[in-house]
C-alpha cells in the first residue's frame, strides 16, 4: 500500500511565488533577487582578468559562488582559449611560440621541464615539474651538490628547448642541495639559453612574460633576446633587458641596417630583492612595457631611418640570460618562467598574468589579482525576469557597470560610475507607466548634474527619473513637466542613502512617491508613447552630465497603471531591502 503525498507538497514545500506572480503585468523588470517563479539567471558577468563572461541566478549572487567565480582564474597560461562570439573562454588555444617554467604551464603537459647536471660526477638526468616539486630533483643530485641546468624544456609543444652544452655557462637550479629559490639562477658572468632551432618565419607583433628576480647585475644584462636572421651584430635584435641598475627595457629591433624600434629604458622599478612579473608587448608602431600588471612605459621611440614593425624575418635563436654567442651583457639572477608569443597578447595579458601571479603570490594590481581575491565584475547583461526578454545590456567593457568591485560584491546593487556607464534595451511603454527603482546615489559622483536614473524614449518624448542635486525628479522631456517640484529637496544620505521612488503616470495625471510619500508635483499626464529605447543610468543621447552615479537594487516597469496596487508592490520591496 502506497501513501499518496498528492496535494500535500505545497504545504510543507510552498512553491515559490515572487512579486512578479502576484503582481503580474510587468513589461520589464530587473534584480538581483528571484522576482518570479519563470526567472532563472538575473545577470551575466564579465570578470577583469580574463574577460570572461557568465550567467548567475539569484542564489549564485546571494550565496557568494557568483564573487568566487569572478576572484577566479585557474586555467594555465598554455590551456587558456580565445573568447568566443557568446563572451565564453572556448574558442581556439591562445598559441605560444616557446614556453619555459619549472611548474606544467598546461593541465594536459607531462613531459619533461628540465635536464640537470650534478657537479659531483657530471651525470645528467631528467625531470618532470612534479620530480622537481617534490624533492625527487635535489635528491639525485645529492646532499651540499650543485645542480645545472643543460636544457630547459620548451612546453608550446613546437620543439623549442632551451639549451647549454657548456658546463661552466649552465645556469644553476641546486644549490649546495637546496633548490634554488626563483626557478634558474643565471651568475652575471656567461651563463645562457639558447634554442637550436629557428623559432618561426615572420612575426608582426609579439609578447614575452618572464618572470624573474634581479640579484646584483650593474649595467646592461639580457634577459631575453632574439635575432632576426642575417644580422651579425651582438647587440642587435628583438629584446628585453636590464638597460641600467635599476630599469628594465626594449633596446633594439633590427632588419638589417634599419632599426626599427628602439627604446632605452621601459622606466620599470628596481628589481633587487623579489620576483617580479614582465610583461613586453611588441606592436607596429610601440612597445608597452608592465611590471607586476601595471603599464610601467609605453615605448615609441623610433630611430632615424627606421621602418615599422611587419613581417620580420626571424630564422634564428633565442637567448634566455645573454647576448648572442659572445657572453656578453650577461643576466645576474633568476627566471621562473618565460613565455613568448609570435602575437600580440594584449587581449589576453590579463588572463595569463593572473594565473601566473596566483601560482607565485605575485600582487598584480586590485581589480584583476585573481591571488588577493581581488578582481572585478562587470554586469554584461542585467536580464528581464518579467518574462518579456527585455534584457538591459550592454556590449562595451568600459560602459558596463560594476558588480563586483575588488573581490567583494558591490553593497546596493549594480554600481554606475557616473562617467559612461549604463544599460539598454527597448520598448517598454505606452500610454500608461509605473516605474518602481530601489536606488542609492553617490555622494561624490555627478550630484550636481541631472543623472538620469531611468529614461524611456520614443525619439522626441522621454519619461525620466532623474537625480537632481538632492532632489528626485520625474520629467516628460517633452512638455518640460516634473512630476516633482525642484521645491521640495530629498536629501541623499538619508535612511542609509537608500531610496525607492515610483512614478505612476497615466494619459491625464502623474505621481510621485519616495519611499512610499507622495510628492508635490505639477504635471499633467503623458501622452501615447512609442518609444524605441530605454536607458538605466544615462540619458538617451548620452549627454556627460547625464549618467548616474550610484546603485541600481531593483527596476520594475509596468505598461500600465498600478495605482491600485503601488503600496503591496512597496511593501514587498521595502520588506526585501529594509528602507523606511
Amino acid at each position: 500500500m502506497f501513501l499518496s503525498l498528492k496535494g500535500s507538497l505545497n504545504t510543507k514545500f510552498p512553491r515559490f511565488k515572487g512579486i512578479l506572480d502576484t503582481y503580474a503585468g510587468a513589461s520589464a523588470a530587473y534584480s538581483l533577487r528571484r522576482l518570479s517563479r519563470v526567472a532563472s539567471s538575473v545577470v551575466r558577468v564579465r570578470r577583469a582578468s580574463d574577460n570572461s563572461e557568465k550567467d548567475f541566478s539569484a542564489t549564485d549572487v546571494s550565496s557568494g559562488a557568483m564573487t568566487g567565480w569572478v576572484n577566479s582564474q585557474i586555467v594555465p597560461p598554455l590551456d587558456i582559449r580565445e573568447l568566443d562570439s557568446n563572451g565564453e573562454r572556448t574558442g581556439a588555444l591562445v598559441e605560444a611560440a616557446a614556453a619555459y617554467s619549472l611548474r606544467n604551464l598546461s593541465s594536459s603537459y607531462t613531459g619533461n621541464v628540465v635536464v640537470v647536471r650534478r657537479s659531483s660526477d657530471d651525470a645528467e638526468e631528467i625531470f618532470t615539474a612534479a620530480e622537481v616539486a617534490d624533492g625527487t630533483l635535489t635528491t639525485w643530485v645529492g646532499a651540499g651538490n650543485d645542480g645545472y641546468v643543460v636544457i630547459w624544456y620548451d612546453q608550446s609543444g613546437n620543439g623549442n628547448d632551451a639549451v647549454q652544452d657548456v658546463a661552466g655557462s649552465q645556469p644553476k637550479i641546486v644549490d649546495g642541495g637546496s633548490l634554488v629559490t626563483g626557478g634558474l639562477d643565471f651568475d652575471g658572468v656567461d651563463d645562457g639559453l639558447f634554442t637550436v632551432s629557428n623559432l618561426t618565419d615572420t612575426f608582426q607583433s609579439a609578447t614575452i612574460f618572464a618572470l624573474t628576480q634581479d640579484n646584483t647585475t650593474s649595467g646592461t644584462a639580457s634577459m631575453v633576446r632574439i635575432r632576426p636572421n642575417g644580422i651579425p651584430s651582438a647587440f642587435d635584435g628583438f629584446v628585453w633587458e636590464k638597460v641600467t641598475n635599476d630599469t628594465y627595457g626594449s633596446n633594439t629591433l633590427i632588419e638589417g641596417a634599419n632599426a626599427m624600434l628602439a627604446a632605452a629604458d621601459a622606466g620599470q622599478g628596481t628589481r633587487t630583492t623579489t620576483e617580479n612579473l614582465n610583461t613586453l608587448i611588441y606592436q607596429p608602431s610601440q612597445i608597452l612595457a608592465y611590471e607586476n600588471g601595471t603599464l610601467d612605459a609605453t615605448l615609441t621611440n623610433v630611430r632615424s631611418g627606421s621602418v615599422p614593425i611587419g613581417d620580420v624575418t626571424l630564422v634564428d635563436q633565442l637567448w634566455i640570460g645573454q647576448n648572442f654567442d659572445d657572453n656578453a651583457r650577461p643576466f645576474n639572477g633568476t627566471m621562473s618562467e618565460v613565455i613568448i608569443y609570435f602575437t600580440d597578447q594584449s587581449d589576453n595579458r590579463t588572463a595569463i598574468e593572473a594565473n601566473i601571479g596566483e601560482t607565485y603570490g605575485i600582487d598584480l594590481p586590485s581589480g584583476v589579482d585573481t591571488g588577493y581575491d581581488q578582481v572585478d565584475g562587470f554586469v554584461e547583461a542585467w536580464y528581464d525576469q518579467s518574462g518579456n526578454g527585455n534584457d538591459a545590456t550592454q556590449s562595451v567593457a568600459g560602459s558596463q557597470p560594476k558588480i563586483v568591485d575588488a573581490g567583494v560584491l558591490v553593497s546596493g546593487g549594480i554600481y554606475f560610475d557616473g562617467v559612461d556607464d549604463r544599460l539598454t534595451c527597448s520598448s517598454l511603454y505606452s500610454s500608461d507607466i509605473s516605474i518602481f527603482n530601489v536606488a542609492t546615489t553617490s555622494n561624490t559622483v555627478n550630484t550636481g548634474n541631472f543623472m538620469r536614473l531611468v529614461q524611456l524614449c520614443d525619439g522626441s518624448d522621454s519619461f525620466q527619473l532623474t537625480r537632481a542635486g538632492s532632489v528626485y525628479i520625474g520629467k516628460l522631456m517633452s512638455k518640460n513637466t516634473a512630476f516633482q517640484s525642484g521645491t521640495t529637496a530629498f536629501e541623499h544620505g538619508d535612511i542609509n542613502g537608500v531610496n525607492l521612488i515610483s512614478a505612476i503616470t497615466s494619459s491625464t495625471d502623474t505621481d510621485a512617491y519616495i519611499d512610499g510619500s507622495l510628492q508635490p508635483n505639477d504635471s499633467t499626464g503623458l501622452g501615447s508613447g512609442n518609444d524605441t529605447t530605454t536607458t538605466i543610468g544615462a540619458r538617451d543621447d548620452l549627454l556627460s552630465s547625464s549618467f548616474f552615479a550610484g546603485s541600481h537594487a531593483e527596476i520594475i516597469i509596468y505598461d500600465s497603471d498600478q495605482s491600485a496596487n503601488r503600496e503591496a508592490i512597496e511593501a514587498n520591496i521595502n520588506n526585501q531591502y529594509d528602507i523606511y
